[in-house]
């Protein structure tokens, strides 16, 4: 049985990487998850099969303590970081909880892997930090997507800290070898969303027959990246990538968010014909954003040529997917 560490595997992103790891049964996989945002569909989205090879702590990365037993203790190899404070608009209310979790949890995280290492003689340990494509900054329209060689502009306190947290994986990784690697990932969709992000809030807006708020004028761009073929990236990443590299994971799709409100309008109208409204009578738009970056892209060349092996899932049957579950589970 080969044991994997992942930190924040009850959040979205997380939950869909243990569904994804865990259909291999000779892999235990070990969890710790601070409940910050509750637990994301977890008995929804995982098989109830694999869930006895899953053991979640419900605790703080900054434990240093219970990290390192958790490594000591199971010979962990490969460590999944995706614990982190990530909702922009809590950021600009409470910068500090986004600080000691992202930049003090990451240190946290590398140290007691360094310790790891170092006292156990583990050649083969791989460390994977997941971060997003907001540490770049903004883009004008026609700008060149973001690339492995792209500056850190980072906008908002969220941003500022992620930024933060890569770089120390990076400057650990120059120092010291730390055998990591970074990932930025654009925006993630898929079931089980936490209910304040875009998608969710405009299926349960128009279930429940409430306006749609749309910050300032709805034309900033996103590139949307279905979460499954995210975490499959995540996968291939650890297995075949190269420690002290970054890599940029898009989802090809960049859509403005009054684009994607009519996207999901028309599925939902599908769905439930009853409840059919004119576009136009659907959203309002509310207050922008403070710092709010106008467009998102990713250059996925360099991703698809090292990992073509990697399946990309249709957009619109993620998108249906993602909007039935949220119709079936309203929040």
């Amino acid at each position: 049985m080969r044991h994997i560490l992942v930190t924040g595997g009850l959040g979205f992103i997380g939950v869909r990487l243990l569904k994804h790891l865990s259909r291999n049964p000779d892999v235990f996989i070990h969890n710790i998850d601070n409940l910050s945002l509750g637990v994301t569909h977890f008995d929804t989205l995982v098989p109830a099969d694999r869930r006895a090879r899953i053991k979640t702590y419900i605790d703080d990365i900054n434990n240093q303590d219970l990290v390192s037993a958790i490594l000591r203790d199971n010979n962990i190899h490969q460590v999944y970081h995706l614990a982190a404070e990530s909702h922009v608009d809590r950021s600009i209310s409470g910068p500090r909880a986004f600080y000691e979790s992202n930049v003090m949890g990451t240190l946290s995280m590398v140290e007691g892997c360094r310790n790891h290492i170092e006292q156990g003689g583990r050649d083969d340990f791989r460390f994977l930090h997941v971060s997003t494509d907001e540490v770049f900054g903004d883009l004008g329209p026609e700008d060149p997507p973001f690339s492995e060689t792209s500056s850190y502009h980072p906008s908002s306190p969220y941003s500022a800290s992620k930024a933060a947290s890569d770089f120390i994986i990076k400057s650990s990784h120059r120092t010291f070898g730390f055998p990591a690697m970074v990932t930025n990932c654009s925006n993630n969709f898929g079931p089980g969303q936490n209910a304040e992000k875009l998608i969710p809030t405009i299926v349960n807006s128009l279930a429940k027959e409430h306006k749609i708020p749309i910050y300032g004028t709805g034309k900033n761009i996103r590139d949307w990246l279905f979460v499954d073929t995210h975490v499959a990236y995540l996968e291939a990443i650890m297995a075949a990538g190269s420690p002290g590299q970054s890599y940029l994971i898009g989802g090809d799709m960049e859509l403005t968010n009054l684009d994607l409100v009519a996207r999901i309008h028309k599925i939902f109208n599908q769905r439930r014909p009853d409840q059919a409204k004119a576009f136009e009578d659907i959203f309002e738009f509310v207050s922008d954003r403070k710092g709010h970056d106008r467009r998102y892209a990713i250059d996925t060349n360099r991703l698809k040529s090292h990992f073509p092996n990697v399946a990309k899932v249709n957009f619109n049957r993620a998108l249906e997917e993602t909007v039935d579950f949220h119709l079936a589970n309203n929040d």
